[in-house]
């Protein structure tokens, strides 16, 4: 039986990597964990051995003939080099953990395509197809591993508990903000800025990215800290629930520039809310994006929002607060069903891999 090589690095790629790692080692296949940036403390969290290597050459050497599950992370890391260095890609499987996304940049070269990609759903497949004109390979549609999570089985208790440990109002609504790296520090005062100024009635949470610290710009730090301190009286710190999860199931209402905590949001059936406003986060979405989207595509389905100047922003967050963007959930629960069977599925393909 051929080794699996679960490789990772960003939130993004590990959360859809390792349901399905250790689903296969439940199964009883052999998993080598290699690791990269935010996967190394998160692995080290779960008491999992692993092994680091700057070299994918010596890796494939040592262990010919693997199978590699991965994900897609920005430059050319551990990911981007095994893509590249493994001779027989009908042994890669990757999964694509948002709509667009690195696709388009970083794994353009088609000496990185893998054997089988999977995707969440048929518009990620569509997408897919958009950045991979010449793609010969396979395109599972599995659904997104890291959205069996979100299978909860009441959002109400979440809810509950939230409002508990945060000491909120259960009748006052939610409003999230889900941080990222690139501007996040600019969209947060902003978004700030427009809920104080707006007079609106609502708890609001801040959330930084798991690697702000870490990762986020001096400037966009200056930029956070500003908004704390003007507007920090409007906001309820959330540091105590460890999880995003509990956080956008208690939400009614999700902000952010570009985060993939918007597409749980929307599978969870929140109004999920894209801010991009032109000088800001619209350039680096559309950089982001390869310049193929002027909308995040779940915009372009129906289920979710774009604010692209404070008018926006402000007649959307009226509408989401006062129930007016029903429309949205309907067209969620229409395109974003949930069944709890993704990192199955995943899981699946990758046994059938070993087999070859």
């Amino acid at each position: 039986m051929r080794k699996v090589l679960a490789v990772c690095n960003n939130p993004g790629s590990f959360n859809n990597v390792y349901p399905v790692g250790i689903e296969l080692e439940q199964r009883g296949y052999s998993v080598k964990w290699i690791p990269e940036g935010f996967a190394v403390g998160e692995l080290i969290e779960r008491q999992k051995s692993f092994e680091r290597t700057a070299f994918a050459e010596d890796l494939l050497c040592r262990y010919p003939d693997s199978v590699v599950l991965s994900g897609f992370s920005e430059g050319k890391g551990i990911e981007w080099q095994i893509d590249y260095y493994c001779q027989n890609k009908n042994l890669i499987v990757k999964v694509h953990d948002s709509r667009e996304g690195f696709i388009f940049t970083d794994w353009k070269d088609e000496n990185l395509w893998p054997g089988v990609i999977c995707v969440n759903d048929t518009e990620g497949e569509r997408i897919l197809r958009l950045a991979w004109r010449d793609f010969s390979g396979r395109v599972a549609i599995t659904g997104y591993p890291r959205f069996d999570a979100l299978i909860i089985t009441s959002v109400k208790t979440f809810r509950e508990d939230v409002c508990r440990r945060l000491e909120l109002r259960e009748d006052k609504p939610i409003v999230l903000f889900a941080g990222t790296l690139i501007k996040a520090g600019e969209t947060f005062l902003e978004v700030a800025r427009v809920l104080s100024q707006g007079g609106f009635d609502c708890h609001f949470l801040p959330r930084r990215h798991p690697r702000w610290e870490k990762d986020a710009s001096l400037e966009q730090k200056h930029y956070w800290d500003q908004a704390v301190e003007k507007y920090g009286s409007l906001m309820t710190d959330s540091r105590s629930v460890n999880d995003i999860v509990p956080l956008l199931a208690a939400a009614d209402v999700v902000i952010s520039d570009h985060s993939t905590a918007l597409e749980e949001a929307a599978t969870l059936q929140k109004i999920p809310i894209w801010v991009l406003y032109p000088g800001v986060m619209l350039e680096d979405y559309l950089k982001i994006s390869g310049n193929i989207f002027q909308r995040p595509p779940a915009v372009e389905m129906g289920c979710a929002v774009m604010a692209s100047d404070r008018a926006e922003l402000i007649n959307t967050l009226r509408g989401a607060l006062s129930g007016e963007l029903g429309d949205i959930k309907l067209r969620q629960r229409e395109k974003l069903l949930l069944n709890g069977g993704n990192t199955k599925r995943v899981a699946d393909i990758v046994a059938k891999q070993c087999e070859l």
